[in-house]
């Protein structure tokens, strides 16, 4: 064959590809969106059908697995994901403007000529990745601008597709996504698809039940109140004094009678301690007497919450009828000195005994010294003393009031220890004179009780004279509460047990 005839045989070569290019003018479509949400990789067939082809036999959908397998070793490349991870979801026929397919930039140089080919999408759970090919995939270019975009767009789509789950209660309609268009397509739900939520019984939760009182024994709350209690004169001119105690406990609006608690030899200007046994609210009844046994003044207090300390102040000269001074207030700290505070009070009054006789005669809580010289009681360290007396609230209204009325020093009811000379039936105390002393009121009222803390003959038979419980030990904390009660009658004990731990019944 000569030269002439090769030349021929070229150009009708030529020809034919020329006329199989451009006879070829498939329509753009996407994958079918069954292959993409299944993940795989379109089959060559199916990408012939998204460009358009009818025959599917062209040199296209020829090329195809070429380009394919030059696109994904350069997605492979690029995202350093293995091609297994990657899909072909997307391959559309293009025709590029030049020989850059499009994507040339100042300084690079293209041919001018149209270049066929294709624009193909990989992608990779919601990532996307666009590439542009010529027509055999020899020549691949990435297209950024586009592949950030179909990101973008798929990341959207994604989130319109998730399924909306709105709070409803049961027989209500659920709003839910239709998987292809991604509207929103309402359905009834049916009340069984919704979890039910029941009260759980309350055999299965632990039940709290009040305890009735059958099942504890009842308690009174009361306030332990302690306090000291010292004599002083100006002058010191007395060297001795004897303070006889006795306490009334409060119970509601009434005060027991007087328990016998001691006779107290003091040194004048010191001062002891009493504790146990006593509340805030109770009244301490205070007997003064020389050591030859003459009555030089009365007293009686009201005990303060916690500690209080008391002074009685004898004046430096007697005077007739005897005037005894009474100043107490606050003294939590237990120091002697009373307590400062706005609604602290210190309580400073004055008592006369008059119609001194063999019976120890009468006593007048005075509303004010109208005789004598307030100066007379003025010791270092208390506060000055005025005319005006200042009580507690109920020496001055109330059923208990004293303020301005005789009553008796001795009365006839009261126990025989409590009317005898000091000395006679208990033993006088001596108080230290370092201020050291103290003393537990509860005890001594239940030792004493065994030496005459009992009511004269002349009280009628009924009412017991000395009761105590054998159970009841006489360092128990409510041993003086529970002899007044006793005494009155209010409780007997069981055959001479009182049971103070055992639980109290509704009918007791």
């Amino acid at each position: 064959m000569n030269r002439s005839s090769f030349a021929l045989l070229g150009s009708i070569v030529l020809a034919s590809a020329s006329v199989a290019i451009t006879t070829s003018a498939p329509s753009s479509a996407g994958i079918s969106p069954k292959a993409e949400q299944a993940g795989e990789n379109p089959t060559d067939e199916q990408l012939a059908q998204s460009t358009g082809s009818q025959s599917g036999q062209s040199e296209d959908v020829q090329a195809l697995p070429l380009v394919k397998n030059a696109v994904l070793k350069d997605a492979s490349q690029q995202t350093g994901k293995p091609i297994s991870e990657l899909s072909i979801v997307d391959a559309q026929k293009q025709t590029w403007s030049d020989g850059c397919l499009g994507l040339g930039g100042a300084g690079v140089s293209c041919t001018q000529a149209t270049i066929p080919g294709w624009k193909v999408t990989v992608a990779s759970g919601e990532k996307r990745w666009v590439y542009r090919t010529n027509i055999s995939g020899t020549l691949v270019k990435w297209d950024e601008a586009a592949s950030q975009a179909m990101t973008a767009q798929g990341t959207r789509q994604s989130t319109s597709r998730l399924p909306l789950r709105p709070i409803q209660l049961p027989g209500q309609s659920s709003v839910q996504a239709t998987p292809r268009t991604g509207q929103p397509t309402v359905r009834a739900t049916p009340r069984t698809e919704q979890p039910t939520v029941r009260a759980t019984p309350r055999t299965e939760q632990p039940t709290v039940r009040a305890t009735p009182r059958t099942e504890q024994p009842q308690t009174r709350i009361n306030s332990p109140a302690t306090f000291s209690l010292a004599i002083r004169q100006p002058s010191g001119k007395l060297s001795d004094a004897i303070a006889r105690i006795s306490l009334k406990s409060k119970s509601d609006n009434s005060y027991s009678q007087e328990r016998f608690v001691g006779d107290f030899k003091y040194k004048i200007n010191k001062r002891a301690q009493f504790v146990g046994g006593m509340n805030a609210g109770d009244r301490v009844v205070v007997r003064l007497y020389d050591l030859q046994n003459r009555l030089l003044g009365f007293s009686e207090f009201e005990l303060l919450p916690r500690n209080t300390a008391v002074y009685l102040i004898l004046p430096d000269s007697p005077t007739e009828p005897p005037v005894l001074r009474t100043a107490y207030g606050s003294d939590n700290n237990q120091n002697g000195s009373f307590d400062i505070g706005r609604n602290l009070k210190v309580y400073d009054y004055f008592t006369q005994i008059s119609d001194s006789s063999s019976d120890g005669g009468s006593v007048t809580f005075l509303g004010s010294l109208n005789t004598g010289n307030p100066s007379l009681f003025q010791v270092g360290g208390l506060p000055k003393p005025t005319s005006n007396s200042v009580y507690p609230s109920s020496f001055t209204s109330g059923s208990n009031a004293v303020v301005n009325q005789q009553m008796s020093v001795f009365s006839s009811d009261m126990a025989a220890v409590l009317t005898a000379t000091p000395g006679k039936m208990a033993q006088l105390i001596n108080v230290s004179a370092n201020n050291t002393s103290t003393y537990r009121v509860n005890q001594l009222i239940a030792k004493d009780q065994q030496v005459g803390n009992s009511q004269p003959a002349s009280v009628p038979p009924s009412a017991p004279a000395s009761v105590s419980f054998n159970d009841v030990p006489t360092n128990y904390w409510a041993k003086g509460f529970i002899s007044a009660l006793a005494q009155k009658e209010i409780i007997k004990g069981y055959q001479g047990r009182f049971r103070p731990n055992d639980p109290v019944t509704r009918g007791e």
